[in-house]
């Protein structure tokens, strides 16, 4: 995919993946294919509908959610909190006629 995300300094391509539930990853690439960042999470307890990812905004990911936004990729969505420590993710919808 073609679609640019400024993210800490760095743009990123968008990679749709899956992960073995089949539930959609989000992927950073850099223009060389190396990997920059993962977006997503997967929590396969966490109910999600149709279209929706689990962002990862936190430590190495933190300011992810408004990177995706502002690029277009995700709608805003809910907060969630995560693990025992509560982790800052949140619910979006991928914006599939962004990421055209």
């Amino acid at each position: 995919m073609n679609k640019k995300v400024q993210f800490l300094g760095y743009t990123g391509y968008i990679q749709l993946a899956e992960y073995p539930n089949g539930r959609t990853a989000i992927l950073l690439k850099c223009e060389d294919g190396s990997p920059l960042a993962t977006a997503t999470i997967n929590l396969p307890e966490v109910e999600l509908n149709d279209g929706e990812v689990i962002i990862k905004n936190y430590s190495e990911n933190s300011g992810m959610v408004k990177a995706l936004v502002n690029a277009g990729v995700i709608e805003f969505g809910r907060p969630i909190q995560v693990g025992s420590f509560g982790a800052d993710c949140w619910i979006c919808t991928i914006d599939r006629g962004g990421l055209r």
